[in-house]
């Protein structure tokens, strides 16, 4: 009977907080209920095959010893700012490592993403603050708030390496930094309240601040509609196109915010649901 192990990594909507301090880069995660699943499947020892087209993903497979073929299926659109490449990159890895007989933790995970480009902290539990250039910086917050979103995403791709590489965002980054450091605080106390609220509006801030590195072309109709369909606030991907409208989850009818912003909007939306990070594996005989 063949060996296969599967992995699910999940996706974000952008991020919650994003910037830099003192120096130093901070993402807040955002992980979603969505999720990339790798299956590895056990073959002859010596290499790796990864799916084609994910040149990344092959090269942190090279990485893991063992062999045999590793495919993924994701719903998560490349460019948009969902962590798309970390997903697959962590689920990959996560997935073909099992069938080694290896465990790699968390920060195995982002230490071995980070060697192939900017990388989301979705691979931690909960809600994580983490320098997602350099790997410098590891905060665990907390667990998530209860917080829906209903997210909408125009279109169009940002490719991640090329935006953290811009000329100019170094000055740009210091321009909006007091917002951002305003926003961390805010954060930081927020999660560890289980306040949705608070949380919403640190995330509010960070999307207003990045606004002038960064415009979402949805930016100024969605804090126009945001108190009027009752949302929270509203967080963007800071190195993507996708949009999100927060909401308290256990004081919201989501399908019923999402049918109004919808016809509004004139895109399509999804239902989301904040949730706590971490890549699950489950190995099969």
């Amino acid at each position: 009977m063949s060996t296969r192990s599967i992995a699910l990594a999940p996706g974000t909507w952008g991020e919650l907080v994003q910037g830099v301090v003192d120096g130093n880069h901070a993402l807040v995660t955002c992980p979603v209920n969505l999720h990339a699943c790798a299956v590895a499947s056990a073959g002859q020892p010596g290499r790796w095959q990864g799916p084609s087209g994910r040149p990344r993903t092959q090269a942190a497979l090279d990485d893991i010893p063992g062999g045999g073929r590793v495919s993924i299926r994701s719903p998560l659109r490349p460019g948009a700012g969902m962590a798309s490449s970390t997903a697959d990159l962590c689920a990959a890895m996560a997935a073909a490592s099992a069938l080694a007989g290896l465990t790699l933790t968390p920060e195995q995970l982002f230490t071995r993403c980070l060697q192939q480009e900017p990388t989301d902290g979705l691979m931690f539990p909960g809600i994580a603050l983490v320098d997602h250039v350099r790997g410098s910086r590891v905060e665990l917050l907390g667990p998530p708030p209860p917080l829906g979103i209903v997210g909408v995403d125009p279109g169009g791709v940002v490719q991640t390496a090329g935006f953290n590489s811009r000329a100019d965002l170094i000055d740009a980054n210091r321009r909006k930094e007091p917002a951002v450091r305003e926003a961390l605080a805010i954060a930081r106390g927020a999660v560890a309240a289980g306040d949705g609220a608070a949380l919403a509006a640190a995330a509010t801030l960070s999307a207003r601040a990045h606004q002038a590195i960064l415009p979402n072309p949805l930016w100024e109709r969605a804090e126009k509609l945001a108190p009027v369909c009752g949302a929270l606030g509203i967080n963007v991907a800071h190195s993507g196109t996708v949009i999100g409208f927060l909401f308290d989850l256990n004081r919201t009818d989501l399908a019923e915010a999402a049918h109004w912003l919808r016809q509004r909007l004139g895109l399509p939306v999804r239902v989301l649901k904040l949730i706590g990070g971490g890549v699950s594996v489950n190995t099969r005989r």
